[in-house]
């Protein structure tokens, strides 16, 4: 009985242990497959964060060639609008620059004009004081005062009678009015025998006004007489003196209603206004070939006469011509507002005009 219970007791004990170790058993396996999930979870978030960094670092290096092309972008454009704008600065200054050059140029022309005038009113000054004395009043030359109805009448028909082909002004500076009743004589002599007179315009050398003046566009006649007036002048001989020095007006000869001939030059420039004889025109369009005391080119609207016998002088007249150039349209641009360019270049530098940083 002893040993029964004892072998009772130790089935008892037997099971005892067996059922804690089978607990201990699960237990264990309990926790090592609570480890392993735990290593497997584990491993799939370490799994997934590498994932996740390798995907940020990727989309990081995505941003920063997207940002560094459009950083590239961008300073291309603001360099390509720096250049348009200091290409326009400097063609804006470089016209600037050259309307100054002309202003200047054109201001130094006036000058010269203005000396140049001077000198010839002096000279026919002298010329209009010394011919009464010197032709017995056979030649005067008086200066037409500016309002007087002649003057009127000769800048008016200067200004005005301008082909359409010029492009420019007219400035009338002076009118002198000759008298030569010797070339007056003449003149209605031989208009008595018929033909039609017109009133036309010439241009006029200024070595050659003396001559015009005093011997018309004929060849040198003796008009000059001396005078005991003349003799107590200390200037005596000086009506002499320069028509020694005059040249004849040479023919043939354009002449025209217009005042601005083909044949113009440039600067202080004079007009002879004259009646002029006409007898048989010949019309052509090309060129000056013809029979009669005239050829008209119907193209040019100038007359070509063959003789200065026809033509009587009555009126100088001193001018000068302001044409439009190419250059003064080049630089005719207006106003440059040089201050709104410098500032699109400041804004597009990233600078304002004190030298600082400008806000973005």
């Amino acid at each position: 009985e002893d040993g029964g219970e004892r072998g009772g007791g130790d089935g008892a004990f037997s099971n005892g242990n067996g059922s804690k170790l089978e607990i201990i058993r699960r237990a264990r396996m309990t926790t090592k497959e609570l480890h392993q999930r735990r290593l497997k979870y584990l491993s799939t978030s370490l799994a997934c964060m590498e994932s996740y960094s390798q995907h940020r670092v990727l989309l990081s290096k995505q941003e920063l060639q997207s940002y560094t092309r459009n950083k590239n972008l961008h300073l291309q454009k603001s360099h390509k609008k720096l250049e348009n704008l200091t290409l326009q600065n400097y063609e804006l200054l470089r016209k600037q620059l050259l309307g100054q050059k002309l202003e200047l140029q054109k201001t130094l022309e006036n000058l010269k004009i203005l000396e140049t005038l001077q000198q010839h009113k002096q000279t026919l000054n002298l010329l209009s004081h010394h011919l009464p004395l010197s032709t017995r009043s056979s030649v005067t030359l008086r200066l037409l005062p500016v309002g007087h109805p002649q003057e009127a009448r000769c800048n008016k028909a200067a200004t005005e009678n301008v082909k359409k082909s010029f492009k420019g002004k007219v400035n009338v500076h002076s009118v002198w009015k000759i008298e030569n009743r010797n070339l007056l004589d003449a003149f209605q002599a031989g208009a008595e025998g018929g033909g039609k007179v017109k009133g036309l315009f010439c241009t006029i050398s200024p070595t050659s006004l003396p001559h015009l003046i005093c011997h018309g566009m004929s060849p040198a006649t003796n008009v000059l007489h001396s005078s005991p007036q003349e003799a107590e002048i200390p200037t005596a001989g000086y009506v002499s003196n320069l028509l020694a020095n005059s040249n004849p007006v040479k023919f043939p000869r354009n002449f025209s209603r217009h005042s601005t001939l083909s044949d113009r030059g440039t600067g202080v420039q004079f007009l002879a206004l004259c009646r002029v004889l006409v007898n048989k025109v010949t019309v052509v369009k090309q060129g000056y070939s013809g029979e009669g005391d005239a050829v008209y080119n119907s193209v040019e609207e100038e007359y070509r006469l063959n003789k200065g016998g026809n033509v009587l002088p009555e009126f100088v007249i001193c001018y000068t011509a302001d044409e439009a150039s190419s250059e003064m349209k080049e630089a005719g641009v207006g106003k440059i507002n040089v201050d709104k360019i410098r500032e699109d270049i400041w804004r597009v530098c990233g600078t304002n005009n004190r030298g600082g940083t400008a806000r973005r």
